[in-house]
């Protein structure tokens, strides 16, 4: 019989308190998709949370909103839409509360390369 332990959990905190720790973007080698990977604080009350992704032109070219997070560490497969291509993308995450609207943003910047580099 093997029992786990885990080590303290961290309590969770409330809406206010709610941040984002880490925000990674992985592109696929496919060019038209990226993976984006988040860590959040723990949290008592479910957060939303909204992403936009602009091309370098700053025309939108993925968005989408997830209603009530239930974990706080999340992936999600972004598919990239009508004006993207190789070039520097920017992407901005926000978590907000419908009673007490955004309490955290964070941004990060990534590239899709064309499909002969690597």
């Amino acid at each position: 019989m093997t029992i786990s332990i885990e080590g303290p959990q961290e309590p969770p905190v409330p809406p206010e308190a709610v941040r984002i720790r880490s925000l990674s973007v992985d592109p696929y080698g496919d060019g038209r998709r990226v993976r984006l990977s988040l860590d959040l604080t723990p949290f008592d009350t479910s957060p939303n949370l909204e992403i936009q992704v602009q091309n370098q032109a700053g025309e939108p070219v993925s968005s989408a909103a997830v209603i009530g997070v239930h974990q706080p560490r999340l992936s999600l497969t972004l598919h990239l839409r009508g004006p993207a291509g190789p070039g520097a993308y920017h992407l901005q995450a926000s978590l907000s509360y419908e009673e007490h609207g955004i309490v955290d943003q964070a941004e990060a910047t990534f590239e899709i390369r064309s499909q002969g580099e690597r």
